[in-house]
């Protein structure tokens, strides 16, 4: 009976082993996952940089002749209002238009760098995070290890002997507790029992 417990505890530890493996292929799955999406929008914010520049460099004189009659304005006032934006425009000032533009634009590219920045922050932070549970998990898992190792030849060189009925374990207390404390309890137990009838 001690035996039999010890395998299902051991086959229990197996299977939360191998949980844990593909726990890990998830998470690392999603982290792969987060780091393209953010090569995606670094790459898209650089291309939005280059059409930017593009369009810093293109003159317009042509186009603010134009402006008046695309708009359907004819008039005095129109025609020098068209006039003042093209000498603005030769004098190096920007129109109000492509001001805003470049404004708005620049306000988008601070607030992605900022957004790129903390996602960069938090990648590094979880991936930290990660590395310890995974460190944990493999340190707890090389004890169990180890501990089984060492009961086994103990376990086969041991009689069968019936469990005293006043030293039933408490089932209900050991199903709460996690899978690889429910295996020490189980190996432990059972050395207990030994021991007692031994003494």
């Amino acid at each position: 009976e001690g035996l039999l417990a010890l395998r299902r505890a051991h086959r229990g530890m197996v299977k939360a082993a191998d949980t844990g493996r593909d726990s890990e292929g998830k998470a690392r799955r999603i982290a792969d996952m987060e780091h393209a999406n953010l090569e995606t929008r670094i790459y898209e914010s650089t291309c939005s940089r280059a059409a930017a520049r593009r369009c810093r460099n293109f003159p317009t004189p042509q186009l603010n002749k134009l402006r008046p009659v695309l708009e359907g304005a004819e008039g005095l006032e129109d025609q020098e209002e068209a006039k003042d934006e093209q000498e603005a425009e030769e004098e190096g000032a920007p129109s109000s238009g492509l001001a805003a533009c470049l404004e708005a634009e620049r306000a988008k590219r601070t607030s992605l760098f900022a957004d790129l920045e903390a996602l960069e922050k938090q990648k590094a932070q979880d991936l930290e995070a990660f590395r310890e549970v995974t460190k944990t998990t493999d340190e707890l898992f090389e004890r169990l290890v180890a501990v089984e190792r060492a009961l086994e030849p103990v376990c086969d060189l041991l009689p069968y002997r019936a469990r005293p009925a006043e030293a039933a374990p408490p089932t209900d207390c050991v199903a709460q507790l996690p899978q690889p404390l429910q295996v020490l309890y189980a190996k432990f137990d059972v050395l207990a029992v030994f021991g007692t009838g031994r003494s």
